[in-house]
């Protein structure tokens, strides 16, 4: 830093003795004030720091907090203190390098003794019977009740899917060390994680503490660039509403798929992009569209945990396994119409087989299974040979002698006529 003295002979020159005295005295008060700022840096912690809890974490950097991050993959550790990160998440690599006041860790109880707010973004994924396995959040849980200093003004904000009442539960158990349990569930989806952090549609919070329902308010306005709403309910509830979301657009993605398939079985195929935009026309907030069924690391398996944890409570969710079975018969369905429309058995050419473009995640694929149904009855398809075409998908499709991987260009220009598959 340039000495302060040296700034005021440079910036009072030819100022009255008066007028020179009021700049060094606003120039002392903003250093001051600055290192005022740098001295009262807050600390956030974030536990879980994969796809999701990296992105909070650059965010939460990039806005002025420490954060002190932790996963127990000590060789993933390594390589995000060395800035390194493979990654197809826009923008996390560019901010990873540009990150000056985060520090990556292993030590959990690290993270508990350095930072007040402590954000949960574990892994949680499904058991067999569909719920949700929350054993690393309880290990978070069972760190702060094992933390050997006083944990009385920690506040445990829960960021990753949970059933219905697991915050409540962690929260009775942590009543013993007064910490104060928050669930507050991120909405965004692979391939715009960083986008939807700043511009979410809006931010659920799920704690009976009125004062730390603020306190999280405050935070996330810091990292938001729109003026999104804010929800406070208790716990249970958010963890409901959490899951209700994305059902919600397992019924929709059905629903409309279910209208498009009755024009095509009324022979009226010709009508659909006339059928997306009436339907648009009078319902806005529908946006109905004919395609693929839905598929990903969230929406499958929150309709599986809604119906089971309607059943652990003596109640239903009775458009969960409809929704499922009809979701995962309506790739048959877009295989039989391809073919009758093709009637010169022209290969098929898929520019992405992941369940949506732009991301290389392997997880449930209604276009992988589409995919498929053309291979099994004997059809040449090619498919993309992107980055973001999963190894494991192209060892599984090894199987098969009639697929290869070629891109549009590469097709257009050797003169191969092919069917283009583009829902």
């Amino acid at each position: 830093m340039v000495p302060s003295v040296l700034v005021r002979r440079k910036t009072t020159k030819g100022l009255s003795p008066l007028c020179q005295i009021l700049v060094s005295f606003c120039f002392n008060i903003n250093i001051f004030i600055s290192r005022e700022k740098e001295n009262f840096r807050m600390n956030i912690g974030i536990i879980g720091v994969g796809k999701l809890g990296l992105s909070y974490a650059l965010v939460f950097e990039e806005v002025g907090y420490n954060v002190i991050a932790s996963s127990y993959k000590q060789e993933y550790v390594e390589q995000l203190q060395h800035k390194q990160i493979d990654t197809v998440e826009p923008g996390v690599e560019s901010r990873l390098h540009a990150s000056k006041n985060i520090e990556f860790t292993t030590d959990n109880h690290h993270v508990i003794s350095e930072c007040e707010y402590i954000y949960v973004m574990v892994a949680t994924p499904s058991n067999p019977d569909g719920t949700y396995d929350v054993s690393a959040v309880e290990k978070v849980a069972d760190d702060l009740l094992l933390h050997p200093d006083d944990v009385s003004n920690k506040k445990l904000i829960i960021g990753c899917t949970t059933n219905p009442g697991d915050t409540a539960k962690i929260q009775e158990k942590l009543n013993r060390r007064s910490v104060k349990v928050i669930y507050s569930p991120t909405f965004v989806a692979q391939g715009n994680v960083i986008d939807k952090i700043h511009n979410p549609d809006g931010t659920l919070i799920g704690t009976l503490h009125t004062q730390e329902a603020e306190a999280c308010k405050k935070i996330f306005r810091l990292i938001q660039k729109n003026d999104a709403p804010f929800t406070v309910v208790q716990s249970t509830t958010a963890e409901i509403l959490k899951i209700t979301f994305n059902c919600l657009m397992t019924l929709r993605i059905s629903f409309n798929n279910q209208i498009g398939k009755l024009v095509i079985e009324s022979g009226m195929e010709e009508d659909l992009d006339a059928v997306n935009f009436a339907m648009d026309t009078y319902d806005r907030n529908m946006k109905f569209s004919f395609g693929y069924g839905y598929g990903g690391p969230c929406l499958p398996r929150d309709n599986i945990a809604m119906t089971q944890y309607a059943k652990s409570i003596g109640s239903e969710y009775v458009f969960g396994e409809i929704v499922d079975h009809y979701n995962n018969d309506h790739s048959e369905f877009l295989a039989q119409w391809f073919i009758k429309n093709n009637p010169n058995n022209l290969p098929y050419y898929f520019d992405y087989i992941t369940y949506k473009p732009g991301v290389n995640l392997t997880d449930t694929s209604q276009q992988y299974e589409f995919c498929k149904k053309l291979l099994d009855a004997g059809h040449v398809v090619y498919i993309n040979p992107s980055d973001f075409l999963p190894e494991q998908f192209i060892a599984e499709l090894a199987v098969y002698d009639t697929v290869a991987y070629q891109t549009k260009e590469e097709l257009e220009e050797n003169n191969i006529d092919f069917c283009n598959i583009d829902l």
